[in-house]
């Protein structure tokens, strides 16, 4: 929609330091002091645009309930501060994050302010006192991110309005504003310690410490001036509040970016982080919900909370975390080739179209609307799942659809459906332009040395371009797959058989792994070994579908793995090249399934182009 006004007239309005000073920020007292403070722009905004008005010009005012900009942006792009750490809010140098703002648009011409750099930014880089104080861990003790084309600290929007919503003791949160060094009643009020923070923003940990030793951002209950009192429905009478939030600063609290489950734990028990311990478990195989997710710890804190007194065990039946998971998405990937008089590769397109993962758990890593993990496998170069083929014209693009599923890392994550496109349409070009699929590839892996040196190794061990030995009668066909990821370079030739009845049999794989280093080899022989366990169940059998709304799958009748008969033989070939350090329980998965539909249409000339492969008959074509 084209804008109405080209220029605006941006307002800082300060809430006031004694709304807060006696009050711990997330007490039922801050609601109304905010609202006290926007109000306000709303009577001054209104007076500006009727001056603007009298002089002939278009205005409109533009408040927190009724407008139609974007106050951030504006507030940076005319000087009036930085982004900080608590997120989208703005910090100021002379009011902090103690502000409300509002804007007047208008067709008045006006010269434009410039963003300023205050150096607030850097002090935030090395102070995270707001998030240690957040009672609700809404606010990240980690590195900025790029978010909506902007790099802010991304706060969880999620967390944040839910414990405003579910506070007992009120119906707003400014806590992160209450205790930030930069609140100006308190060390940085003083102009000198104000230009140190500025100038010397690595004096950002001294400074917050030295906040602290001055008590500043704790509550001062002589400036109380309000009652903390509630109806009692019982006696018809007012009595002491039962929940006020008396809280102290958690001055001893060493708050890091890997810790924050102690803040989810802290916002369900309702308690400072302080009085909460959390004790990491480092459990081998726990795929469940590690980081991103934390409401497993917010029911057993609930539970525990309901039954004081009683140590309470949470554990999810297999139903229970089937059908509450985080899902890995479905994607679709449309793919075009253009070939020259030769049969030779001149042009790809993929437009791949699915679900965004980050968008779902970690929306301020989707930089400019793009999810650089949708990509993986398909990276034009570099030391993370870089492509393994040159071709003169190539084009990959991502169309996000987000369905209401909500999205999860599954092992391997997107690195697994990107390699099943890229080497059966490979496999299907070879096919098409009668070539040898081993031979197409050799032709463009030429820049790519280290990718051709693994499929030539997992080629060779299987003995490709040799006819494979019969198995109970039944023909054998082999198939090859390779890519890079997690830092690793892996290929696979598979070896499979089908009967006439359509039965499919899969009797071989030879994987070859380039990890740059190798420490230990029987492990990484049993995590490739795993790896085919993992790939070989999603593309036989793995599905999740939905029906009036859940999950429908619960258990392993309707969620199969791969049975110990089913399982193939797995040769492994670890050849570490040196120079870098790669994974080795991730990549592999991705050459599983694309190593076997290669091999199937070998067997039956069938081109199977949707998984769960139990969906097929495989009857030759």
């Amino acid at each position: 929609m084209p804008a109405y006004h080209a220029n605006g007239v941006n307002l800082l309005i300060d809430q006031g330091f004694e709304t807060m000073e006696g009050a711990s920020g997330d007490d039922w007292i801050s609601v109304a002091q905010s609202m006290r403070a926007y109000l306000r722009f709303s009577l001054m905004g209104g007076i500006v645009a009727e001056q603007i008005r009298r002089l002939g010009y278009s205005a409109r005012v533009h408040s927190v309930l009724d407008g139609d900009v974007l106050q951030p942006p504006l507030l940076l792009l005319s000087g009036l501060g930085e982004v900080s750490r608590i997120g989208e809010v703005i910090l100021n140098p002379f009011l902090g994050p103690r502000l409300k703002s509002g804007t007047v648009t208008t067709d008045l011409p006006m010269t434009p302010d410039r963003p300023i750099d205050f150096g607030l930014q850097r002090f935030c880089e090395s102070c995270n006192k707001c998030a240690r104080e957040c009672p609700s861990g809404a606010i990240t003790a980690g590195p900025k991110r790029m978010y909506n084309g902007y790099e802010i600290w991304k706060s969880d929007a999620e967390k944040c309005a839910r414990y405003r919503i579910t506070n007992a003791a009120g119906g707003m949160c400014g806590r992160c504003m209450k205790t930030c060094p930069w609140n100006l009643e308190g060390l940085l009020a003083d102009s000198l310690w104000r230009q140190v923070a500025m100038k010397l923003p690595a004096a950002a940990p001294l400074l917050a410490k030295l906040d602290d030793a001055l008590d500043r951002g704790s509550i001062n209950p002589v400036k109380t001036w309000w009652w903390d009192i509630e109806l009692d429905k019982s006696s018809g009478r007012y009595v002491s509040a039962a929940l006020t939030h008396r809280r102290g600063l958690q001055k001893d609290l060493v708050l890091r970016h890997a810790d924050q489950t102690l803040a989810a734990t802290a916002a369900a028990a309702g308690l400072p982080p302080s009085q909460c311990e959390v004790y990491k478990i480092h459990l081998g195989g726990g795929f469940g919900r590690r980081g991103a997710v934390h409401d497993w710890v917010r029911q057993a804190v609930l539970i525990a909370k309901a039954m004081p007194g009683t140590p309470v065990k949470l554990l999810w039946s297999r139903e229970e975390d089937m059908t509450h998971g985080m899902y890995h998405p479905i994607t679709q990937c449309k793919l075009t080739a253009g070939l020259d008089g030769d049969g030779q590769l001149q042009a790809l397109h993929l437009r791949i179209s699915g679900q965004s993962i980050l968008a779902g758990l970690f929306p301020q890593n989707v930089r400019d609307g793009r999810d650089p993990v949708v990509f993986q496998g398909l990276n034009p170069g570099g030391a993370e799942s870089a492509i393994g083929y040159t071709v003169p014209h190539l084009r990959v693009d991502h169309a996000m659809r987000n369905p209401h599923v909500p999205p999860g890392f599954w092992r391997g994550v997107n690195l697994n459906q990107n390699t099943i496109y890229l080497e059966c349409f490979l496999d299907e070009i070879a096919h098409a332009t009668g070539q040898d699929p081993l031979a197409l590839r050799r032709t463009l892996m030429k820049n790519h040395p280290k990718h051709l040196a693994v499929l030539e190794a997992a080629a060779n061990r299987a003995g490709w371009g040799t006819p494979a030995p019969d198995v109970n009668g039944q023909k054998v066909f082999r198939g090859l797959a390779q890519t890079h990821g997690f830092g690793s370079y892996v290929a696979a030739c598979a070896e499979v058989s089908v009967s006439d009845d359509g039965v499919l049999k899969i009797h071989r794989i030879v994987a070859a792994t380039d990890p740059g280093h190798a420490v230990n080899p029987q492990q990484i022989e049993a995590q490739v070994e795993g790896s085919f366990v993992y790939g070989l169940s999603a593309a036989l059998y793995g599905e999740c579908t939905v029906k009036d709304g859940a999950i429908v799958q619960k258990n392993f009748d309707t969620y199969p793995s791969l049975k110990l008969a089913d399982m193939p033989k797995v040769e492994t070939i670890v050849m570490p090249s040196g120079g870098f350090w790669g994974g080795v329980g991730e990549p592999t998965i991705a050459v599983a399934a694309p190593a076997v539909l290669n091999a199937i249409f070998a067997a039956t000339g069938k081109r199977i182009c949707e998984l769960p492969l139990k969906h097929h008959s495989l009857k030759r074509a």
